[in-house]
């Protein structure tokens, strides 16, 4: 089964595999909700199933109205799109396929680039043939956890 994984963020990622031994295939966030769609639809095959991040309305203290409506946007396109394509999608919160990956702290406890630069390191051992970036990061984690942790 084709197991498809997306960080939501405009800054976030798509990443894809069929099975636990192949290879996955990594991608930036595309810019439009039209490049999303295309994107979502060359990736779906018979079967697969999407794991979306699940998003809350605040991304952090600092930050205007029209960003955080901007990163709902996004999530409600990549929701839709997998499920006009599939009725397998799991939304699943950053906290527990954190957990479950053993990763402690936070970006408020750690700083923003200390985070983010622990999970691309972590990503990039679990897969150490891969480019990771840190829009692809999160969602080749999330794509481990799915594949090998998680249990519905």
């Amino acid at each position: 089964m084709k197991v498809i994984a997306i960080d939501p963020g405009v800054s976030g990622g798509i990443a894809a595999a069929s099975s636990v031994v192949e290879t996955p295939k990594l991608y930036s966030m595309p810019e439009t909700d039209e490049d999303i769609v295309v994107l979502l639809k060359q990736l779906y095959e018979p079967n697969a199933c999407f794991m979306i991040e699940q998003v809350s309305g605040f991304i952090g203290a600092g930050h205007p109205g029209s960003r955080m409506f901007t990163f709902g946007h996004n999530a409600g396109v990549l929701r839709g799109a997998a499920l006009a394509l599939t009725p397998d999608v799991t939304m699943v919160r950053p906290r527990v396929w954190q957990k479950v990956l053993g990763f402690t702290g936070t970006s408020s406890s750690m700083g923003k680039t200390a985070w983010k630069n622990q999970l691309k390191e972590r990503a990039q051992a679990y897969w150490p043939d891969l480019h990771i970036t840190l829009k692809t990061s999160d969602a080749a984690l999330i794509l481990h956890y799915r594949l090998f942790c998680y249990q519905p």
